[in-house]
């Protein structure tokens, strides 16, 4: 007696407008692939948008600290550096790792639209390693070292690397996706 809810093999095409597809592969963790490449834009996305509040911050606590020296005189008596110094340090600080913050998720933006349609595999894993850096601003470093590490085990698979070499020979996502599928193969994906 055969499963009623297995999807039946017969639907899969095994080829395309373009001709043939390859013959099946095994499926390794390249349904993993698009389930990446979405975490990494919105990891992108959140990393830009805090890069942006990052450099807002940094004009803003510029024109605060300049208005609280202004209209505190003892500020400006103490032992430290002068004022002036210590606005433009704070305001640097600030840009400084909104650029660096905004800058990660802009990689990580493009490098995830890229790895969607299976290409640029290598610069995937630099936009997942260089996540890291957000270390630094503590707003978004767990979910990047918990994505960086998800995304590397993923995109060291050597089915995905086939899949990514398919990809930049020509091959659509879609068709990349039938060629691993493990229905194609007549296997169960629930097993």
């Amino acid at each position: 007696m055969s499963n009623p809810y297995e999807a039946p093999l017969g639907e899969i095409p095994m080829e395309t407008g373009g001709g043939p597809l390859p013959p099946p592969q095994e499926p390794g963790m390249v349904g993993q692939v698009r389930i990446v490449s979405i975490l990494m834009m919105i990891q992108g996305a959140l990393d830009l948008l805090a890069g942006l509040g990052l450099i807002g911050m940094g004009f803003f606590m510029a024109f605060a600290m300049q208005e609280a020296f202004a209209n505190n005189p003892q500020a400006q008596q103490g032992n430290g550096p002068p004022p002036e110094t210590v606005v433009n340090m704070v305001s640097w600080i600030y840009g400084g790792l909104g650029a660096v913050v905004g800058s990660i998720g802009m990689l990580n933006l493009f490098a995830g639209y890229r790895n969607w349609k299976y290409k640029a595999r290598t610069l995937g894993i630099i936009s997942l390693v260089s996540g890291l850096g957000t270390i630094f601003s503590c707003y978004c470093a767990p979910t990047s070292l918990a994505l960086c590490i998800y995304g590397l085990i993923v995109y060291l698979n050597a089915s995905v690397a086939s899949a990514f070499r398919m990809g930049e020979d020509g091959y659509t996502a879609d068709e990349i996706a039938m060629t691993f599928s493990p229905l194609r193969q007549g296997q169960s994906p629930f097993k």
